[in-house]
Parts: C-alpha cells; sequence; structure tokens
C-alpha cells in the first residue's frame, strides 16, 4: 500500500498548487474489485497465470490432474492525476495503477501489492512524451478474456516495463487521427534472463536500449464503422559471456515485427486481433518463452498472433469467440521436450444483469501444447467464472 499512499501524497501536493494557481484540479480514482473461480482439467505451468499445458507424456505431471482455485488477485485500484498546466503550452498528468498479482508472498489470504503502472506524461497540442512504467508501445490490444494472462506466450505480445516514449498524434480533416510512436524500453524487465549467470540481467548487460515503434491509424467510416489498424515493432539486445572459460562475450538481437487491428461496426460488433513474427521474445512473451537456446547459443524464431470476434447481444450481454497461436520455428528448437507449438481457443459471456458497474463473466478456453520429440498434444480444459464491480 506504500505505491497508494505515495500517489495520494504527491496528487494532493500538487492539488494543492494549482488550487493557489487558480486552477481546478482533476483527480481520479478507478478500478476494480473482482473475484475468480478458475478450474483446470490438466496441470498448466501455473495455474494462477496459465500460458501453457504442461507436458503430460513426459512423466513430470499425471495426466488429466485437475485444479481448481479461487482468488481475488486481480482487484485493481488506480489514481490519476491528469490535465494540470506546467506552463502556457505544455500540460501534464500522472498515474499509478496497483493490483495484488504479486508471487512474493506464497499465503493466499496475504497477497502484497505489485505496481502495474506508475508514470508521469506531459501534454502539447499533438505531442506526448512519457516516462515510467506503462504498457509496451508494440502489441496493443488485448484479448477480452483470461485477464490472468492476457495470452502470453500464446499469441498476444506485450507486458509493462520501464520506458521513455515520445508519440506525435496529428489529428485528420475527416476526423481520423494519425500516430507516430518511439520508445526507449529496459530489455529484460519482464523475464530477467540472466542465461549465462554473471549476475547481471542480460538485456541489461548489452548496455542497449529496447527500442520500439509503432506507426497507427484511427479512422471513422460514416456513422456506424470505426477502425483502428498500427504496425510495430521492436529491437533489443542481450550480452552473454561465450562459455564458462572465456571472458568473450556475445550480442544476441531480440526483435519483433507485426500489426494490429480493431473495428467496430455500429453498436453491436467488434472484431480485434494481431499478426506478428520475430525472435528472442520471452521478453515480450513469445516463443512460449523460449528465447535462446543454451546450448547451441542460437536465437530462437517464433510467429503468431489472435483474432477475437465480439457480439453485443443486449445492454446486459456481450458473446466473444476467439483464437490465439504461438508458434516457435521448428529448426531453432534442438531438444527434444521443448515447446514446439501453443494454441489457446475460447468463447465468453459477459452478463450484467443489472445492467449498471457489476459484471459476472463466463469464459471457457481449450488449450493445445505441443512438445518436440513427443507426438502427443497436450491439452487442458479451463474455466473461469469471476464476478467484477468497478467504480
Amino acid at each position: 500500500m506504500v505505491l497508494i499512499a505515495l500517489a495520494f501524497a504527491l496528487a494532493t501536493a500538487v492539488a494543492s498548487g494549482m488550487a493557489q494557481a487558480g486552477e481546478k484540479p482533476v483527480f481520479d480514482l478507478y478500478g476494480f474489485v473482482r473475484f475468480d473461480l478458475m478450474y483446470f482439467d490438466s496441470q498448466m505451468q501455473n495455474d494462477l497465470v496459465p500460458m501453457w499445458v504442461k507436458n503430460e507424456y513426459d512423466g513430470s505431471v499425471k495426466k488429466d490432474d485437475p485444479a481448481f482455485i479461487m482468488h481475488p488477485r486481480l482487484t485493481r485500484i488506480g489514481m490519476r492525476f491528469k490535465g494540470w498546466k506546467i506552463n502556457e503550452r505544455w500540460k501534464a498528468d500522472v498515474g499509478v495503477e496497483v493490483d495484488f498479482q504479486n508471487f512474493a508472498n506464497p499465503s493466499e489470504s496475504r497477497q502484497s501489492v505489485r505496481m502495474r503502472l506508475g508514470y508521469i506524461r506531459l501534454h502539447r497540442d499533438y505531442w506526448q512524451i512519457m516516462g515510467g512504467q506503462h504498457w509496451d508501445l508494440i502489441s496493443p490490444l488485448f484479448p477480452n478474456v483470461n485477464l490472468n494472462g492476457v495470452n502470453w506466450n500464446a499469441g498476444n505480445l506485450g507486458d509493462r516495463r520501464p520506458q521513455f516514449r515520445v508519440t506525435f498524434a496529428p489529428q485528420l480533416a475527416d476526423g481520423g487521427t494519425v500516430y507516430f510512436a518511439g520508445a526507449l524500453a529496459l530489455q529484460g524487465a519482464v523475464n530477467m534472463a540472466d542465461i549465462d549467470k554473471n549476475g547481471i540481467p542480460d538485456g541489461q548487460d548489452a548496455t542497449f536500449p529496447q527500442l520500439q515503434g509503432r506507426f497507427g491509424v484511427k479512422q471513422p467510416v460514416g456513422e456506424s464503422v470505426e477502425f483502428r489498424m498500427g504496425v510495430w515493432g521492436h529491437l533489443g539486445k542481450e550480452e552473454l559471456y561465450e562459455s564458462d572459460t572465456t571472458t568473450v562475450k556475445i550480442d544476441y538481437d531480440s526483435w519483433s515485427a507485426g500489426a494490429d487491428f480493431w473495428m467496430t461496426v455500429g453498436k453491436k460488433v467488434k472484431i480485434l486481433g494481431e499478426l506478428w513474427t520475430g525472435e528472442n521474445l520471452p521478453d515480450l512473451r513469445g516463443g512460449i518463452a523460449q528465447g535462446i537456446d543454451d546450448v547451441n547459443r542460437i536465437e530462437i524464431g517464433a510467429s503468431g498472433g489472435w483474432g477475437e470476434f465480439d457480439f453485443i447481444a443486449s445492454d446486459k450481454t456481450t458473446l466473444i469467440a476467439g483464437y490465439s497461436i504461438d508458434n516457435p520455428r521448428d529448426e531453432d528448437l534442438k531438444h527434444d521436450n521443448m515447446r514446439s507449438k501453443n494454441q489457446m481457443a475460447y468463447g465468453a459471456v459477459r452478463w450484467k444483469p443489472w445492467a449498471g458497474k457489476f459484471m459476472v463473466n463466463f469464459e471457457f478456453m481449450r488449450w493445445w501444447t505441443d512438445f518436440t520429440g513427443f507426438d502427443e498434444t497436450s491439452t487442458s480444459n479451463h474455466v473461469d467464472v469471476n464476478m467484477m464491480y468497478f467504480f
């Protein structure tokens, strides 16, 4: 709760300064309380943050071994203090967001706070400058199921990390907007890989910031259609000692290229998804968490993506269906029992019984994970029923 207290103190101090300057402060508290009941009929790599099925045929786990979990870990609290003037040309906003999906404390009744976001942004005309922890610039969309793991390592890239970002977003005459954005980010912020075990994360050892970029457009078409699309990519480096017996270091690249698409048709239909390809992607949640072969010392390539169709059946009910895949490059998988393909098909019903801030979600996910050296596919059925109240 220290982060919340610090954010509140900062917001109070800024509000006090604005009040003295005659400006009206804009303070926003947001979030939701969420409670999940989750059932798996086979073991996942992590039942709280599921990303792939464990190999059911190598003797490490029992086949069709079910699990049932309940938790409130995804309860989220955020605070934004937005829109105060720095001078006549620049405005700023700050934000802090936390939840309780933290594995530092093993007790399910004593969960500790995890920072999700913590940033400051400066605004001027069409320009925006941001520094702090925020979502990756690449892969900006999210599937509308599996909030625990958001289909990471199963087709959806991107996570949160420290970064410095600049965005230029001029408006078009017909109501659209074009986005040019670039970021310097921290390589290794997510997986903290230290393959050569020298005590320094490989991304930091390379002394090269991760570069991210995206070009996008948002465009209304008539009164009933709006689409958003973008192309993006990243480049990062990791540095490892050549072997345990040498002081020579070798750089390994991490890169991706992808596209995102989002479209609404009327007030009933939404279609969204992403496609991507790249190499050495665990820090971006790709390649099924396989990036560098620590024996052959090669980057592991992968391609994937996901697509989703949402239909608003009524003011109370939304129906969701989608598919997601992460497919590492076969020739880079040089050992047995490596994850060679990970797929997930899903369906969900979102129900607002009183058409208000309370919502119940029914989610079903079918997972398939393949492993090199095994003909059989490990599968798991996942049911998640959760309740949410937004504030």
